[in-house]
């Protein structure tokens, strides 16, 4: 069978169009190292980690102020004593995460997993909390003034001395 330069053109789009979205996926699927995730918040302002995988990182201590954590992977990353005021972390899986002596005032986590994930004198103050899956989540002697936690899924979470004054739930 004889192929037109027509016909091998096309061929050859599509397998580059292919090549393309491989690497995409590729990209996006990808760990980032602690290296390249202290590059972006030294160079980056606001921080941009949307969809990205930052699995078992330290981001302890960090100035994530306004930071965009949308959809990411950030299972077991340690953000203790971080600045997340502002940041949006809606549909991002923060099972396993800790958050003792963070700031999360008026942060976004609408929609986010906190299964098994810590809070130890953290200030959610103003959060929205909304549609979280807080499973065995610890608020132990945090701040949730003023949170909202509107259809949270609330199974064996602890909040043992936790301020919940005027919050949504």
């Amino acid at each position: 069978m004889k192929i037109t330069k027509r016909q091998l053109r096309r061929i050859i789009r599509e397998e580059v169009n292919r090549t393309r979205g491989i690497h995409r996926r590729r990209l996006s699927e990808r760990v980032m190292s602690q290296a390249e995730i202290d590059e972006v918040i030294a160079m980056s302002s606001p921080i941009d980690f949307s969809g990205q995988n930052l699995t078992d990182m330290d981001l302890s201590g960090a100035e994530l102020e306004n930071a965009n954590f949308t959809g990411a992977k950030l299972k077991n990353v340690d953000f203790s004593g971080a600045n997340l005021e502002n940041a949006n972390f809606t549909g991002a899986d923060l099972s396993g995460a800790v958050f003792d002596g963070a700031t999360l005032i008026d942060a976004n986590l609408d929609g986010a997993d906190l299964k098994d994930a810590h809070a130890t004198y953290a200030d959610f103050t103003r959060a929205n909390l909304q549609n979280t899956n807080l499973v065995r989540m610890t608020f132990e002697y945090s701040d949730l003034k003023d949170a909202n936690l509107v259809g949270a899924y609330i199974d064996d979470a602890d909040f043992e001395n936790t301020n919940l004054d005027s919050a949504k739930y």
